[in-house]
């Protein structure tokens, strides 16, 4: 057998240094449920849903106005 060259000493010496050597890392991130985003609509029903919102909020003021005059 030939004897080992002083660079393989070296590789052997120092992963056997490293070897009881152990440091914990720190905590990561933890991870929480996946949230899905909405599914995107077509423009025509964005705007229809909000139409709809704004004319739900318009009647009820004007039912407010109707009743609170009283």
């Amino acid at each position: 057998m030939a004897k080992a060259s002083g660079i393989e000493d070296l590789i052997r010496d120092s992963d056997d240094a490293g070897a009881n050597y152990y440091e914990p890392g720190h905590a990561g991130r933890k991870r929480g449920p996946v949230v899905k985003p909405p599914k995107p609509q077509h423009s025509s029903q964005a705007w229809r849903k909000l139409e709809d919102r704004l004319n739900e909020r318009r009647l009820r003021r004007k039912l407010k106005e109707v009743y609170e005059d009283d």
